[in-house]
């Protein structure tokens, strides 16, 4: 891996200054190269570099792990950019198609697992060691000092560093799609756009047609928990759909079937896998069109690309 010195030409090509490149990405490339290849560092050690706030830290080592991807998985506990990450997971795993999106999301979860995990490892060993509860990789410690830690040290803990993941892991799916939508052939911020307002959504898909409806998309990640539901009854328009990255059908059993069908969603796209493991009565379960109400996430973006074109989904009986 060449130096920022090396690579000043391609680096300030890309809008960073030489300024920028000696204040910041100089000291975090040689303290990243002190490490040697299976170490890691944890992000305060990078603050530690710098006499500026926090912040300014923060948006230069966003721009540097731009462009030195592969110190991404090294620096513990920050999370880069979601395009930073999206294509990483791409570099790793393949080009994202229209049919992929799932295995795309999937490879983001590991590099966001890889930058989170090890934090809560050494959160628990460190612990159990001032607990003298630690001997090698077991930890033995009586069943109430234990829940007493999960209850109060931990859970304080995991609301503290997983605030950050929650809201990556939002915007990550979001632009999944998003980058699908403009390989299948749609213009962003003309036939689609992200929206994020309270009760509008996630997503707008627009009809190109005199009608001018748009189709809100709600996008959740691996849980179809209440806020799926609710996100689906407060969105104000009967042209909508929900869409995530669901892990577990049994969260779409019928009768959870019947609950999602009274907010009136026109179809719900599950990861194809989550799709074929569907009880048969939730798979056969129809909308008010009369179409089957889960759809393929593998179909999502030839829908979208009709809808655009035809101002509905096409039929899928």
């Amino acid at each position: 891996m060449k130096s920022p010195h090396d690579e000043i030409n391609l680096i300030t090509s890309q809008g960073i200054s030489i300024n920028d490149i000696e204040k910041y990405w100089i000291p975090i490339y040689k303290h990243m190269d002190l490490l040697g290849k299976d170490k890691t560092t944890i992000v305060d050690d990078i603050y530690a570099l710098f006499s500026v706030s926090k912040t300014t830290v923060r948006k230069k080592l966003k721009n540097y792990l731009n462009f030195y991807r592969e110190h991404i998985p090294k620096i513990l506990g920050f999370y880069p950019e979601v395009d930073t990450i999206i294509d990483l997971a791409i570099l790793n795993h393949g080009e994202m198609t229209k049919t992929n999106l799932f295995e795309i999301n999937m490879a983001c979860k590991a590099i966001v697992d890889s930058i989170t995990k090890p934090r809560h490892e050494e959160y628990i060993r460190q612990s159990m060691d001032d607990r003298h509860a630690l001997n090698g990789t077991l930890v033995n410690i009586e069943l109430d000092e234990l829940t007493g830690f999960l209850y109060d040290d931990y859970s304080d803990f995991v609301t503290a560093v997983d605030n950050g993941r929650v809201s990556i892991a939002g915007r990550m799916n979001e632009e999944i799609l998003l980058r699908a939508l403009v390989l299948g052939g749609l213009q962003r911020d003309k036939e689609f756009s992200r929206t994020g307002t309270d009760s509008e959504a996630d997503i707008h898909i627009r009809h190109t047609g005199k009608t001018h409806k748009a189709l809100y998309c709600e996008v959740k990640s691996y849980k179809a928990r209440e806020r799926f539901l609710r996100g689906l009854r407060d969105i104000p328009s009967e042209e909508k759909i929900g869409i995530g990255f669901f892990l577990d059908a049994a969260e779409f059993n019928p009768k959870r079937t019947r609950t999602l069908l009274a907010a009136q969603p026109k179809a719900i796209y599950l990861p194809d896998k989550t799709y074929n493991e569907l009880h048969q009565d939730s798979k056969e379960s129809k909308t008010t069109e009369q179409n089957k109400l889960y759809r393929k996430l593998s179909m999502f973006v030839d829908d979208m690309v009709y809808y655009v074109e035809n101002g509905c989904l096409p039929g899928f009986k």
